[in-house]
């Protein structure tokens, strides 16, 4: 029989994080890469990141540093500025898994728009990535941007949607008092990471999980049996545009699970254990991405019956390299990447 385990991260492992992302924020080369009219492109560091990224989407920051999970991976973010003046335009890119460069945070000034610097900012990242070892370029887009990214090469490969459960109560308070507490430890990050890699890969993986189970505020679920992890969910705060009465959420991201049950079990411990936390802000809304294409995922969140979808969101794929991806398409296109179950007899 399987037990659930609520972890909390531990000193050691808290500095850590906070010297990885210090260490490899430093090390980042701020020379110009590439003049685009008048305009230098480079990779930005902390402090430059930070000012537009709370400009351009304070809600999210606001809530949650989420930049931090782009900041500990070596690609980074990269910029156009002019010299002495905060960035006109960016692009945040890290490898999390499938060797796919992940890209996101894509922002440019209104007065930019239009006249090419900004493509041409992706089009460098892009190779930039290449050079990196990643064999894909993936991220999500409206629908009605597909056109847009098609032309450049890119591919829908799959639609998640957007599900949110707002509770008017605490869900089953009963569960919450059958999950264990345990200090997150070195030994139980490498069993997570035996884990994680039946269902994942990626260049960077390991450090983007420990800045993602680092992040104020995240919760970290595990099931384990007979020593083992077997699955495992993280959740964190949340503001998020794309839901509708717009507040803060609690975000389930990733959730992975060995079977149905389990994954079932991880989402209802998850939502018990929420709920009844007592904070200045209760924990009754949250949301979570399912990948269309595993019809697993839908069906487990089906049965947990609070969840319902609020949108769409096209995931959108340019293959770049001569790996995996090429030769197993329909394993890559039918894992769900970055969040819902996935069934651990797809993988790679």
């Amino acid at each position: 029989m399987y037990k659930l385990i609520l972890c909390k991260l531990s000193e050691e492992i808290g500095k850590k994080v906070s010297s990885m992302v210090a260490n490899k924020t430093n090390v980042m080369s701020h020379k110009n890469i590439k003049t685009i009219g008048k305009y230098a492109m480079r990779q930005l560091s902390f402090p430059e990141v930070n000012d537009p990224v709370i400009k351009w989407f304070p809600q999210i920051v606001k809530i949650n540093n989420q930049n931090t999970t782009y900041l500990s991976q070596p690609d980074g973010w990269f910029g156009l500025a002019e010299p002495g003046k905060p960035p006109i335009a960016a692009l945040a890119t890290f490898n999390k898994a499938f060797n796919t460069a992940w890209y996101g945070y894509y922002y440019a000034e209104p007065e930019i728009r239009g006249k090419g610097f900004a493509s041409e900012l992706w089009q460098e990242v892009e190779q930039h990535s290449i050079a990196n070892g990643s064999h894909c370029i993936s991220f999500h887009c409206f629908g009605g941007l597909i056109p847009l990214y098609e032309n450049k090469g890119y591919e829908q490969t799959q639609v998640d949607t957007l599900n949110r459960a707002r509770l008017s109560e605490p869900y089953k308070p009963e569960i919450a008092n059958t999950v264990e507490t345990q200090e997150l430890s070195n030994p139980a990050i490498e069993k997570i990471m035996a884990f994680d890699r039946k269902v994942m890969n990626g260049l960077n993986r390991k450090d983007f999980l420990l800045s993602l189970f680092s992040t104020p505020n995240s919760n970290l679920l595990l099931a384990t049996k007979d020593d083992h992890v077997c699955g495992y969910t993280v959740t964190l705060d949340l503001y998020n545009e794309l839901y509708e009465d717009c507040h803060y959420h609690r975000h389930i991201s990733p959730w992975y699970a060995e079977t149905p049950e389990i994954a079932q079990r991880l989402i209802d411990a998850t939502l018990s254990i929420e709920s009844i936390i007592d904070d200045a802000q209760p924990r009754r809304s949250f949301c979570l991405d399912l990948d269309c294409s595993n019809p697993s995922s839908t069906e487990v969140l089906a049965k947990v019956g609070v969840f319902k979808e609020q949108g769409k969101l096209a995931r959108m794929v340019k293959l770049v390299g001569e790996g995996e991806f090429r030769d197993k398409p329909v394993n890559f296109y039918n894992n769900t990447m970055n969040f819902g179950f996935c069934d651990l007899g797809t993988g790679p």
